[in-house]
């Protein structure tokens, strides 16, 4: 897999980012400290931290715990330009802990402004384990290994900070003391520990009170603006014999990439220790349908030499346009994985012809994160111009051994022909668009297909109500006076304009409050 670098311009959030939020603390061990009464006294900080929780026998008499709270999810790569990379957006969660039955309930709804966009229902019972996505209905199975590995984590990892205390106890023998800090202008004592996946931890320790603060995991390398797993916790409370952080601040890395990170930070404002539960809130809607099969990657032939690659990873699409003399490929979901599949899928189609053109439809990072594996194989990048530096430093930064120059080409006035023999290709910039303000769409207008990345999708095979993007779109559809009968979304099997009108009219989504 290739790494993603990101240029400079976006290098420049993340040392601002990673030296205020995430980067290590500097430590200074006094001299005296041995090796092993550093190890002791690593040990004493988690030991102390973990008994202000709440003692073992009320820890371990726990019934249940309940947790509502409010806060707001920041998204590295998913914001307007790439010069305001970071997204955030409110969110609503919750968490049911039946100790006592062994299983885990989380509610987490995303909003647009006030609007509701994603909504997931995540249960993790003792014999099986699922997601429902609260708009559009869908039932998704969590495939039994990792649901038998998630749940125990969840169930020790309550009251927070305990999973990560626990842990450092179950690492004891790579406790280390490393020595003070300072933090948000309190002092606080500093623990390592490395886990079984060989991550090297950094705990530290309110030293007034003895909670933990923060947990940092993994490296951070500033080159290439790998963001450090970090869990932060204030705001301790005390409820029925434990003690809970009321406020928990979490970033976490985006698998497959480099430099990319979603950042959630919630408030707590209601808790209930010990409280009576719903054995409803761990049962399957009876609404509930299955979600689309997740096939290696489904071919569609929507008009002659027009093809839609669907679940080229699973709810990410693709377009390919055969021309005579070449092939134009629309977005490169996710990473170097994905694309190597994508291609080889492709080979199998038009075994002979180059990939010309790669066209990213906007500058998020699950749609060019398989980009400079297209232009090592050859193709150019068609763009917009808002676009065009970003990408051109990040090729740069992915491929430093080879000169790309000149590869990324940015297209004139906002709508674009492909030149070539072969299918009409229109390029068409949306934006902008509160997705991002600078948005292609590909219009073929023979066929009357439309290709629409994200702001509006037919997710897992149902249309979703439209939001602000969404009506947006819509706009300017209306503005640009394009014939469309087929829409081809980023996300979800093929759709209609019908389809569209339908989300369009269905507004606002009337989502289920977290609360029984």
């Amino acid at each position: 897999m290739r790494p993603m670098k990101l240029p400079d311009h976006m290098l420049a959030v993340f040392f601002a980012v990673v030296l205020a939020c995430i980067a290590a603390p500097k430590t200074s061990t006094a001299q005296d400290v041995t090796a092993q009464g550093g190890a002791d006294r690593a040990r004493t900080l988690v030991e102390t931290g973990l008994e202000l929780l709440g003692s073992e026998e009320r820890l371990n008499s726990l019934t249940s715990l309940r947790l509502e709270g409010l806060g707001s999810t920041s998204s590295i790569g998913q914001g307007s330009n790439p010069e305001t990379p970071l997204s955030n957006n409110p969110v609503e969660v919750s968490w049911i802990v039946d100790f006592e039955n062994g299983r885990v309930w989380r509610y987490r709804q995303s909003f647009q402004g006030d609007q509701g966009y994603f909504c997931f229902n995540s249960v993790y019972r003792q014999d099986d384990a699922f997601n429902y996505e609260c708009v559009t209905g869908i039932h998704m199975p969590i495939e039994t290994e990792a649901a038998n590995r998630t749940r125990p984590l969840l169930l020790a990892r309550f009251p927070e900070p305990r999973g990560r205390l626990l842990d450092a106890i179950d690492h004891a023998e790579s406790l280390r003391y490393e020595g003070t800090a300072g933090r948000n202008g309190r002092p606080v004592d500093v623990v390592s520990y490395t886990d079984e996946g060989n991550t090297n931890w950094h705990l530290e320790f309110d030293q007034e009170r003895g909670f933990l603060r923060r947990a940092l995991g993994g490296e951070v390398s500033m080159t290439l603006g790998a963001y450090r797993t970090t869990d932060e916790y204030s705001d301790y409370r005390e409820m029925e014999g434990i003690m809970i952080p009321m406020r928990v601040r979490s970033t976490r890395p985006i698998a497959g990439t480099i430099g990319w990170a979603i950042t959630d930070d919630t408030v707590y404002s209601r808790a209930e220790v010990d409280g009576a539960v719903d054995g409803g809130m761990f049962e399957l809607p009876a609404e509930a349908a299955p979600r689309l099969e997740d096939n290696e990657v489904v071919v569609t032939e929507v008009a002659n030499s027009v093809y839609f690659l669907q679940s080229v990873r699973p709810n990410y699409n693709q377009l390919l346009v055969d021309f005579d003399e070449f092939l134009l490929v629309v977005d490169a979901p996710f990473n170097a994985e994905v694309a190597d599949a994508t291609i080889a899928k492709i080979r199998e189609l038009a075994p002979t012809k180059p990939i010309r053109y790669i066209v990213p439809t906007h500058f998020h990072y699950d749609h060019i994160g398989g980009l400079p594996t297209y232009v090592e194989s050859g193709a150019k990048v068609l763009t917009t111009p808002g676009n065009h530096d970003f990408f051109e430093d990040l090729i740069a930064r992915s491929l430093p051994d080879e000169d790309f120059g000149g590869v990324v080409e940015a297209i004139a006035g906002g709508r674009y022909r492909v030149p070539g023999t072969g299918p009409a290709v229109e390029l068409i910039d949306i934006g902008p668009n509160p997705h991002a303000d600078e948005l292609l769409v590909i219009y073929l207008p023979e066929s009357k297909a439309l290709y629409v990345p994200d702001v509006f999708s037919v997710d897992w095979g149902k249309v979703r109500p439209a939001i602000p993007e969404t009506f947006a779109f819509a706009d300017a559809l209306t503005k640009l006076g394009l014939a469309v009968e087929i829409v081809l979304p980023g996300h979800g099997p093929p759709a209609t304009r019908a389809d569209l009108e339908r989300s369009l009219s269905a507004g606002r989504p009337n989502l289920p409050s977290a609360s029984p």
